[in-house]
């Protein structure tokens, strides 16, 4: 409804025990340091939309306590943070949930999904629970090796292609609404 493609996810994690909630915030917060984009907005820049750095300094957080301990009560609150509606200039790309009932916990991970795939969820979730941060493979990507086998005369041929149709594809108007339609 926002008039932007894409749409929020979100991951659940069920825990054995409540995590600490200083050690959590600490990694969110380092998270955020090594990668300023992660709570960043969407803001809307001419017809254009753009990630434009926040006054945040860290992933936000939110610790959600339910009080009688039954799995109930912890659905309820999830079902709460999945379907919350926000505007994706409102808020962060990423949002961390902790969800405490009696001796267990959920961590809710909700993204916006432009702002990442399932393989960078698992990244964040990895450099949020992990002490060792995964080592990237030593391999070369496959576009990697069909870019080292061109030559630099068609790999600048390949760019002024590119660059052509780009531009030719901003002439045409966008087909997304521009203003999200309020249901009456």
């Amino acid at each position: 409804s926002s008039g932007l493609p894409g749409n929020y996810c979100a991951l659940v994690v069920e825990l054995e025990g409540i995590p600490e909630y200083v050690e959590l915030e600490q990694r969110c917060a380092s998270f955020a340091s090594r990668f300023p984009l992660a709570v960043a907005r969407l803001v809307r820049q001419g017809r254009q939309y753009a990630w434009m750095a926040g006054e945040d300094n860290s992933l936000p957080l939110y610790v959600h306590t339910c009080d009688s301990g039954s799995n109930l009560c912890a659905q309820q609150r999830l079902l709460e943070i999945i379907n919350k509606q926000v505007s994706p200039s409102a808020t962060a790309p990423f949002e961390l949930h902790l969800v405490e009932s009696g001796g267990n916990s959920l961590l809710v991970l909700r993204w916006f999904h432009p702002a990442a795939d399932a393989k960078g969820i698992e990244l964040l979730l990895h450099h949020l629970v992990h002490d060792v941060q995964p080592t990237s493979s030593q391999k070369p990507s496959p576009v990697e090796l069909l870019q080292q086998r061109q030559n630099f005369l068609k790999k600048i041929r390949l760019v002024g292609r590119a660059v052509s149709n780009i531009r030719q594809l901003d002439r045409y108007s966008s087909v997304l609404p521009v203003e999200a339609d309020q249901p009456s």
